[in-house]
């Protein structure tokens, strides 16, 4: 009889086991290692467009280093600047396997060069011109030195494009047993998603800016995500149909160190 009841909890403890090292398995994507399908989304970052209102841009070169370090398959980089206000918005918009996409966030990035954030990440949600809001995270950071001070606020998000995760989102947790392995945050809600999608806006500063919603890159976002979104998931929103560049160009970009952090 005791043999007996030892294998009540002998089962029990195997079948955790069994469910755990699955869990881990999925999150490492050990059996998806290879099976990168996100580059046959690239191609419609080509659409995402290039003016947008009074808001015209100029493209950012992307060194291969830097986009191997963020696991960009795909990616938009640009300056867009208001033409009536001369305010910038960086738009930095990449799409590859989730294991790379969720790392490498401002949180972690911009302190360990050098910016200090003043206050912890919040969300914030971003209601476009059409279509559903957007989760957002956002902070700002500061850097300064004997000659400047440059303060920026940066808005970031992730979009699943599958079932349960479409939209742009924030999330913070996951499942049971992403947290029973200390798996928490976007790595846990996006597993190995093989085609992940990340967007950020930063734009400087100023000193008017009183709360988050003064920001120039809400204005610019509330435009730009439904564009976006056409461009990107066709199948649901159907296609892009902003006006594309007719000469213009943009004022000089912001600086390449900012570009290396995102």
């Amino acid at each position: 009889m005791p043999q007996k009841n030892l294998l009540v909890p002998l089962a029990v403890a195997l079948t955790c086991l069994v469910a755990l090292t699955g869990a881990s398995w999925y999150y490492s994507d050990v059996f998806n290692s290879s099976s990168m399908t996100a580059s046959k989304f690239a191609e419609r970052f080509e659409k995402v467009p290039k003016t947008l209102g009074s808001w015209v841009s100029q493209d950012r070169e992307v060194s291969s280093e830097v986009a191997d370090t963020a696991g960009a398959v795909g990616h938009v980089s640009r300056t867009y600047v208001d033409q009536n206000t001369g305010r910038q918005v960086d738009l930095w918009l990449i799409v590859g396997h989730s294991r790379n996409i969720v790392r490498h966030t401002p949180d972690i990035c911009y302190p360990s060069a050098g910016f200090t954030p003043l206050g912890t990440k919040i969300k914030h949600q971003i209601a476009p011109k059409e279509g559903e809001p957007g989760m957002f995270y956002t902070a700002e950071y500061v850097k300064e030195d004997a000659l400047s001070r440059h303060k920026i606020r940066v808005f970031w998000s992730w979009n699943g494009n599958k079932e349960g995760q479409y939209g742009w989102d924030a999330p913070s947790s996951g499942s049971k047993f992403s947290s029973m392995l200390g798996i928490r945050g976007a790595r846990a809600y996006y597993g190995n998603n093989t085609a992940l999608y990340k967007m950020y806006f930063t734009t400087a500063v100023t000193e008017s800016e009183d709360e988050i919603n003064d920001s120039p890159a809400i204005e610019f976002a509330k435009l730009m995500i439904p564009e976006v979104n056409r461009a990107l998931f066709p199948e649901r929103y159907g296609n892009s149909a902003a006006p594309a560049a007719e000469g213009e160009e943009a004022e000089e970009a912001s600086s390449d160190e900012l570009l290396s952090l995102n």
